[in-house]
Formats: structure tokens, sequence, C-alpha cells
């Protein structure tokens, strides 16, 4: 088969993810407001509705500059082993998707990254 390679294949740490995944929060209502990632194959937003990532164009960039200017920026920490269920599930994402993820869970969860820019 010409899969068969796959099988003895090692699955990867999460801590060998060479990317970054951003969470982005009202300041004034602490609401979430996008989840993206910046990685090696572009940046992707999460799509909580369909639980999976979908690739952003240029058409984006001004919305993205728009949620970088103006919201909190939390950053998932791969370090941090209470954001990944047993099967390594980034938690953070999996209430994004639930629509029980709350910026009191990214305080204690995740990294600020930054605050609003003034």
């Amino acid at each position: 088969m010409a899969n068969d390679f796959l099988v003895n294949e090692s699955v990867s740490s999460k801590t060998d993810l060479s990317y970054d995944i951003f969470i982005y929060v009202s300041p004034q209502t602490g609401d979430i407001k996008s989840i993206l990632s910046f990685g090696p194959f572009g940046e992707s937003e999460y799509d909580a509705e369909a639980g999976r990532w979908a690739t952003l164009g240029t058409e984006d960039t001004w919305r993205v500059r728009d949620l970088q200017r103006s919201n909190r920026r939390y950053k998932i920490d791969w370090d941090n082993d209470n954001d990944f269920d047993d099967e390594m599930r980034i938690i953070t994402l999996q209430k994004y998707s639930d629509g029980s993820l709350t910026e009191e869970y990214l305080k204690e969860n995740t990294i600020l990254a930054n605050e609003v820019p003034s």
C-alpha cells in the first residue's frame, strides 16, 4: 500500500510545533473576536462551527490588521499541559468551538502577548 509508511510514523510532540496561535479578545467586552494561526503554511483562522482551520487570503489583510490593532492578544502556550486534553487537542480551541471560552480561561492557560496598543 502507498500509505503504509504512515503507520510507522510517530506522532509529533506539541512542543515540536513551530507556529503561533493567537486569540483576539475585545478589551471593551471581553468577547473572543477570532483565533488566528501564523505558521509555515501561512495565516489561518479557526472556524469554530467547522472545528478546523481556514486559510486566509490577501483580502483578509486589513481585517487581520484591525484585529491586531484593536484587541488584546493571547498566545497558546505549548508548554502548558493544562491546555491539552489526553489526546493532545488544544482545549482553548475546543472551548471556542462550543462557545465556552472566556478571557478568564485565557488568563490562566495562555500567554498574554500584548495589550491593546495606544
